[in-house]
């Protein structure tokens, strides 16, 4: 994080003007779609509790303004994707347990960025607010299993380099640290046979993103890559109906992983 921040540094007292980004982003919207592979794991005490894996597809949506003498441009993103997935783990005694699972994630996030000028391309520093919202819905048919919703609020801070090809095309890198302000879990225990459903904060984490796009005058591919790692959550307590046993409970440690690629049509 201190070495992003030196490079922010860095590029913000070094190039001396600000570039008219109006040449490399033409297009004020991006519709297309979205393919990735999503790995979510969870720890206790260094050792693996559970996995949840497999693909998800779904929609993306990017719109971008730009403004003062095209120096600045805010950008803003919605993307969606859901999928059924694989759980490999273990139930509360241990029992290893495998079974399906279905997982929807929602994004939405605000780009403030600004580039500048050099020799090869323009380099840009961006910056803005993001949150993240995924829904693990219960499978009917697994007595098992139950719905949970968690949502993180972050701030993205990172680089770009664009450039332009000899074939005509464009070419952008990115890189972006995800600063970790606020994380939710609500775990719906009642679907369980529980007394009441549970809320767990989540208070410390990080995200890393990077990414490498190339577009034409009217389509663009991402190839992206994307990780969480989020602490051990604050924990609840929750009583087990059938028995009136008590039990104290939290999200632990986790890390998620996901490798995709994003094609979209431009306007």
């Amino acid at each position: 994080m201190k070495f992003l921040l030196l490079l922010l540094l860095f590029f913000y007292s070094t190039f001396g003007h600000a570039s008219q980004m109006s040449y490399f982003y033409s297009n004020i919207l991006d519709v297309g779609l979205d393919y990735r592979s999503w790995d979510n794991r969870e720890y206790q005490n260094g050792s693996e509790l559970m996995r949840d894996y497999g693909t998800l597809t779904g929609f993306t949506v990017n719109s971008r303004f730009l403004f003062d003498d095209d120096r600045w441009m805010v950008e803003f993103g919605w993307n969606r994707v859901a999928g059924d997935t694989t759980y490999d783990g273990q139930l509360g005694d241990g029992t290893p347990y495998i079974s399906d699972s279905q997982n929807v994630i929602t994004r939405y996030d605000t780009h403030f960025v600004r580039g500048y000028d050099t020799a090869s391309g323009i380099f840009a520093i961006h910056f803005g607010v993001g949150y993240r919202h995924l829904f693990n819905e219960e499978v009917p048919e697994d007595p098992a299993d139950y719905s949970r919703e968690i949502s993180y609020s972050y701030i993205p801070i990172g680089l770009r380099f664009i450039t332009d090809t000899s074939s005509g095309l464009k070419l952008e890198f990115d890189m972006t640290y995800n600063l970790f302000l606020s994380g939710e879990v609500k775990t719906y225990f009642a679907e369980r046979g529980y007394s009441n459903d549970l809320l767990f904060a989540q208070n410390e984490g990080k995200g890393v993103y990077a990414s490498a796009t190339i577009w034409g005058d009217y389509w663009k591919v991402v190839g992206y890559m994307h990780s969480w790692s989020i602490e051990d959550s604050e924990s609840g307590t929750a009583t087990y109906i059938a028995d009136g046993s008590v039990g104290e409970f939290y999200e632990p440690e986790n890390t998620t992983k996901s490798y995709g690629i994003r094609v979209a049509v431009s306007f």
